[in-house]
């Protein structure tokens, strides 16, 4: 399994901008992404964040695996 992170090409407010996603590739992280539901556990893209792009994550490195900003 591989870990990757999925962005939203546009963001608003009261909107997800990421989620992180275990999956077997990149295929699969992006469907899972895009079958999510909005509820207190899952993340949820409307129409207009499409497309998504996938980033696989380096387990390889320390760092920040993943932080979001989006203040007004």
């Amino acid at each position: 399994m591989n870990i990757y992170k999925i962005i939203a090409s546009e963001c608003d407010w009261d909107e997800f901008d990421s989620c992180i996603v275990l999956a077997e590739n990149e295929q699969e992280a992006l469907d899972i992404a895009d079958k999510a539901t909005y509820n207190e556990y899952e993340c949820y893209f409307s129409q207009g964040q499409y497309p998504l792009k996938v980033e696989k994550i380096d387990l390889t490195e320390k760092g920040i695996i993943h932080s979001s900003f989006n203040a007004g």
